[in-house]
């Protein structure tokens, strides 16, 4: 789940997770996603939540690392947390108890 829905995944040019991936996946009938992975250089977070009219996504990546951060834009970051706002294109999530049948 981390590599689809929070979007954690390696470079394949930069091996050994010195340059991580995080591109996620902003499923419209989803609240929330966390996911996590310990690679071999420290703890890889990425977590987003719908707030209002936005979705807020944030990235923990190791020390002496640094990621790609692929949202409405793209965005290079250091080792840290790291926090994102992106504008919620699909608006609020579907009520998965009602039924169209």
């Amino acid at each position: 789940m981390s590599k689809d829905l929070a979007g954690i995944n390696y470079d394949n040019s930069i091996p050994g997770f010195k340059h991580i991936i995080i591109h996620p996946h902003f499923v419209k009938e989803l609240q929330w996603v966390k996911g996590e992975y310990n690679s071999v250089n420290g703890m890889v977070r990425s977590e987003w939540r719908r707030v209002g009219d936005k979705i807020i996504l944030t990235v923990t990546i190791p020390p002496n690392t640094t990621a790609t951060v692929f949202t409405d834009k793209e965005e290079s970051v250091a080792g840290g947390s790291h926090i994102f706002t992106v504008k919620n294109h699909f608006g609020p999530p579907c009520n998965s108890s009602k039924s169209n049948y």
